[in-house]
């Protein structure tokens, strides 16, 4: 478990369960056949990139933030304030 700065918000956690509240995820949820290359795994769902999988982050709001803004923010931090390519590369092999 990762906790996001000094939020203190434990991921992931933070984002178990709550993927329906994000229409894109709330699909793959309702119709999990349709979507072949995500899986539900205790109550997180993971992007399979080639033999990869990726844990998946729902568009949601949570302690007054997106949870896809404190990640970056976190992502960038980790990386010394490096580069936004260099933080999206990184983000890019840890999650979709």
């Amino acid at each position: 478990m990762v906790m996001m700065g000094d939020l203190g918000i434990p991921m992931p956690d933070s984002i178990k369960g709550r993927y329906g509240e994000d229409s894109f995820f709330r699909e793959i949820i309702e119709n999990p056949k349709d979507h072949r290359h995500f899986m539900e795994i205790g109550d997180l769902i993971f992007y399979d990139r080639e033999g990869t999988w990726l844990l998946c982050i729902p568009d949601i709001f949570l302690e007054k933030r997106w949870v896809r803004e404190m990640i970056i923010a976190h992502g960038h931090s980790i990386l010394a304030h490096l580069s936004m390519k260099k933080t999206l590369n990184y983000l890019e092999e840890e999650v979709w």
